[in-house]
């Protein structure tokens, strides 16, 4: 196939909104088809090698597997979407710098010949309690997105909060913002900012502000009444946040938390 004349990387982390990103852009029909074409898999390796992508449309190698991700993240008017968790990002630069064509490449200056110089979308979330939450929850429910017509289950499955794992992801998003912030200096990129509460709040805004700053022309009209994806959080995420923080500021679970510290330096020292 041709390839796309604009394209774009998303940079985010997990419960960031990249899918309601992705739809805010794709809904124009102009600015690519954005999704999670690079998930690494529990071996470190990329979807042309084993993964859902791969074995769906039979593509192995790795140049076939790119091909594959060209047409499936470019909109007829050759602009071209990608989405990369920051925990993605060294598998792809690892299996990359494999091909001959990219050996011995900087990180920005693969990207730059991967991608034919990508612009950069840097997708962050405010509330990284919640971030969490909403993870844990999809994790102890299977249900990492939803659309607007899926049946809601009427069997739930039973929630389980655990401050601990709570904490732990919050920790990790934080990690992944700094892991960003760090690439984005080393390579002198300044990327267009996109706060998924801010996303959340003003969904037309954001893909008519991300349009130009992708230098697309808006199209006419854009039907963002046909939106798919629908919100996840309900009632449970608000009743989980507030007893973190409770807890997380009370004295006795300070005094807890310090112990339990200890504990875990003595026992792994």
């Amino acid at each position: 196939m041709d390839l796309p004349q604009k394209t774009y990387v998303i940079c985010t982390s997990p419960r960031s909104g990249s899918h309601l990103l992705a739809e805010a852009l794709a809904i124009t029909g102009v600015a690519g088809k954005p999704d999670e074409y690079f998930i690494p898999n529990k071996a470190g390796k990329l979807q042309n090698e084993q993964g859902n992508i791969a074995n769906i449309y039979g593509k192995k190698s790795l140049t076939a597997f790119l091909d594959l991700v060209w047409s499936l993240g470019s909109t007829p008017n050759g602009v071209f979407g990608v989405i990369f968790h920051a925990g993605y990002l060294p598998t792809i630069l690892d299996t990359f710098r494999k091909l001959p064509a990219y050996a011995g490449l900087t990180d920005k200056a693969l990207l730059d010949a991967l991608f034919h110089e990508p612009k950069f979308i840097w997708l962050r979330r405010r509330d990284k309690v919640r971030q969490a939450i909403s993870w844990i929850k999809a994790q102890q429910t299977g249900i990492w997105r939803m659309q607007s017509n899926d049946l809601v289950n009427t069997q739930p499955v039973k929630l389980q909060y655990d401050y601990f794992f709570i904490e732990q992801k919050v920790e990790s998003f934080t990690r992944d913002d700094e892991q960003w912030a760090a690439f984005f200096q080393t390579n002198n990129i300044d990327p267009f900012i996109v706060m998924y509460e801010d996303l959340a709040q003003s969904f037309a805004q954001t893909s008519f502000d991300l349009l130009k700053f992708l230098d697309i022309p808006q199209p006419n009209t854009i039907e963002f009444e046909n939106r798919q994806f629908r919100k996840q959080a309900d009632t449970i995420n608000e009743i989980w946040a507030a007893k973190f923080l409770r807890q997380q500021s009370s004295i006795p679970h300070c005094i807890f938390r310090f112990f339990r510290h200890l504990k875990f330096r003595f026992v792994h020292i």
